[in-house]
């Protein structure tokens, strides 16, 4: 009888068992993180209280009495305000580009009553002032004023910018708030003042002078007549359009974005004094800017916003359209297009759409909750809030903080750097902001190189663009300097002055170079999309198939 033999068991291969081990261990690594998001979103809730009014308790001490200022553009809303402001013994205006908040610090200041403007990237403090002129961004919440403005209202119903409407309607502290707005947002407006159990009034405005649409033809440059305002959407179509009419003898201001708000200023009182006969502008334009245009031409109907080149909305062509027929100038205003007359006129004539929430940005108040800043923004990105409110875009300040993070881990700087308002995208502006940061890691001053203005040719138009460049790099030193260290860099202020000097006497020459192609020279129109000529275009392609 044969004996049996004993069964072998079948050893694992130990790269088996490595593997279920590293399977096992991420496993965990999972549920830990898990855990710890859980637990994150748990203390983020427990710090959110149930109404978002309640995150303003200065505000909710105050019992604040609202009036609504709804209407159309050319309507009187901001005017019949700020009287209001201007009888209060305090007051604060908050407006949506630091130029209209120069607007109003000029006219306070020039009517004896005076006001200090404070923006990001500026500031004018005037002797006694108890009135004050900022961006809307800038609000003292721990400020308390009998009056307050809060200009172009509807903006609440942006994703990028609409927490600080949203901050400023549900926290402001004063007895008395006149808040413009479009009347798409009134619902909306109201539905938040109700949250925080103020009181409120409403004042419905009517256009002071008729809108009609130009249904004639339309040519450029050959039906530019004075008094149009020229609307494009960039800065090289402004510079562009700009070009062609000063080649024909025709004076123009240009006002876009890229421009220092003492240029936009200077640029529009040319226009109002009529030293220029037309103004080319951007969307610059369309945000309360009063001047005294009779006919607003569009040469584009799409823009790039950011992301994406898409076709003009109705509430954006409506608000451009609106600044033509200034009250008291000109008996009516006109919008024209080289485009379809028929769409343009429906799109000013369409209803608007009903704006249904209010944007709200991340709260200060949670910066310290979790382990990492950029964990609690993207838990707070998907945590739901209140009906009637949506969260803003915070998608750059996650990226920053993230870029923070990996230099330092104190939490008070890194959400302080994160939300520094610059260009990300600029290379030398992103490495002003690592250089920044690493300086106050390190608590040694900042370094600043030297400004090169001088060598600059005020002959040379290209030079724009190198001037307006050297200005953003003041804006964020400018910026810096407010946060960190502001017994530094006191010659910030003239350096940019300075800047602005040299951008308004280029412009005034009255020369701006035409496109050309990059490649042969040759003038282009002024809406070609590329940077060479078609015939250098159909060169290169010949040689290279």
């Amino acid at each position: 009888m044969s004996e049996e033999k004993p069964v072998r068991k079948k050893r694992r291969h130990p790269a088996h068992r490595r593997k279920k081990k590293a399977n096992i261990e991420e496993i965990l690594r999972k549920e830990k993180e898990k855990a710890e998001r859980d637990l994150l979103r748990r203390n983020i809730l427990d710090r959110i209280p149930d109404s978002l009014p309640d995150m303003y308790p200065a505000a909710r001490s105050l019992h604040r009495h609202f009036i609504l200022h709804t209407g159309p553009t050319n309507s009187g809303k901001t005017y019949e305000a700020m009287e209001a402001l201007k009888k209060a013994e305090t007051g604060i205006y908050l407006g949506p580009l630091r130029l209209l908040a120069y607007e109003q610090y000029d006219r306070l200041n020039r009517e004896d009553i005076p006001c200090n403007l404070v923006t990001g990237e500026e500031e004018a403090y005037i002797p006694f002032a108890r009135h004050r002129a900022s961006t809307v961004e800038m609000l003292p919440l721990d400020e308390e004023y009998e009056c307050a403005v809060i200009d172009e209202a509807q903006m609440v119903g942006d994703s990028s910018r609409g927490g600080a409407w949203t901050a400023a309607i549900l926290g402001v502290c004063a007895a008395e708030v006149h808040i413009c707005l479009a009347p798409e947002a009134e619902n909306c407006v109201i539905r938040m003042i109700r949250d925080c159990g103020d009181e409120y009034e409403v004042r419905r405005h009517e256009r002071k002078s008729p809108l009609l649409c130009d249904e004639r033809q339309f040519n450029f440059p050959g039906n530019v007549e004075k008094g149009d305002a020229l609307i494009v959407f960039s800065r090289r179509d402004v510079h562009s359009v700009a070009s062609v009419l000063q080649a024909k003898g025709v004076k123009c201001s240009v006002i876009y974005g890229n421009l220092p708000h003492d240029v936009r200023h200077t640029q529009a009182h040319s226009f109002m004094s009529g030293a220029t006969d037309v103004v080319v502008a951007t969307d610059a334009i369309g945000m309360g800017m009063n001047l005294p245009i009779r006919r607003v031409v569009f040469l584009e109907n799409k823009k790039f916003d950011g992301k994406e080149e898409r076709s003009l909305k109705d509430t954006e062509i409506k608000q451009i359209a609106g600044r033509a027929g200034r009250y008291g100038i000109h008996e009516e205003g006109l919008y024209n297009t080289i485009y379809s007359h028929r769409e343009l006129k429906r799109s000013v004539e369409a209803e608007p759409e009903e704006i249904l929430k209010a944007y709200v940005d991340f709260p200060r108040s949670l910066q310290y909750v979790g382990s990492k800043l950029s964990e609690t923004m993207k838990q707070w990105n998907d945590i739901p809030v209140s009906d009637g409110y949506e969260k803003e875009d915070i998608a750059r300040e996650i990226a920053l903080a993230e870029k923070a993070e990996k230099l330092t881990d104190d939490r008070e700087l890194i959400y302080r750097f994160a939300t520094i308002p610059f260009d990300e995208k600029d290379r030398t502006l992103m490495e002003m902001w690592k250089d920044m940061l690493l300086c106050q890691i390190n608590e040694v001053p900042y370094a600043f190189p030297r400004l090169r203005i001088r060598g600059i040719s005020e002959d040379n138009s290209e030079a724009l663009g190198m001037l307006e460049h050297q200005y953003k790099i003041c804006d964020m030193l400018f910026y810096y300097k407010r946060r960190f260290e502001p017994e530094r860099f006191t010659w910030i202020e003239q350096k940019k002055s300075e800047i602005s000097d040299r951008i308004i006497a280029i412009l005034n020459r009255q020369k701006l170079s035409p496109r050309r192609c990059i490649q042969c020279g040759r003038r282009l129109s002024w809406n070609h999309k590329y940077k060479i000529c078609d015939r250098c275009f159909n060169m290169s392609y010949r040689y290279t198939v």
